[in-house]
């Protein structure tokens, strides 16, 4: 066997404020997980759980996946600029403080 799935039983709470005028928006979640949990193979056939790491539960709000894919698009375009911009030559040259600081701004992604 090269890979299992782990189902844990649970629920999730979700804490929704006032958003707009009449819309709530999801501020908070959090998972509660109980102790029953089921193993299967890739197939979905049932098995005795082998030995694993456990690992945390996450969860992401919607927002900050939105802002995730948000900011990847952001980094895309700046590296779009910055290859229009440092083509050599003089071009280069005008702009040299500005690919300095979109470089900058790359660099800090990673």
């Amino acid at each position: 066997m090269n890979g299992f799935n782990k189902i844990t039983v649970g629920f999730v709470v979700q804490r929704y404020e006032q958003g707009g005028e009449r819309c709530y928006v999801c501020v908070e979640q959090e998972f509660v997980a109980g102790d029953q949990c089921d193993f299967e193979d890739k197939e979905g056939n049932t098995i005795e759980p082998p030995e694993h790491e456990c690992q945390p539960y996450t969860m992401t709000l919607r927002s900050e996946m939105e802002e995730v894919t948000t900011m990847k698009k952001v980094y895309e375009t700046i590296e779009e600029v910055l290859e229009s911009l440092d083509v050599g030559g003089e071009q280069s040259r005008q702009f040299a403080h500005e690919i300095k600081i979109l470089r900058d701004v790359i660099s800090r992604q990673n």
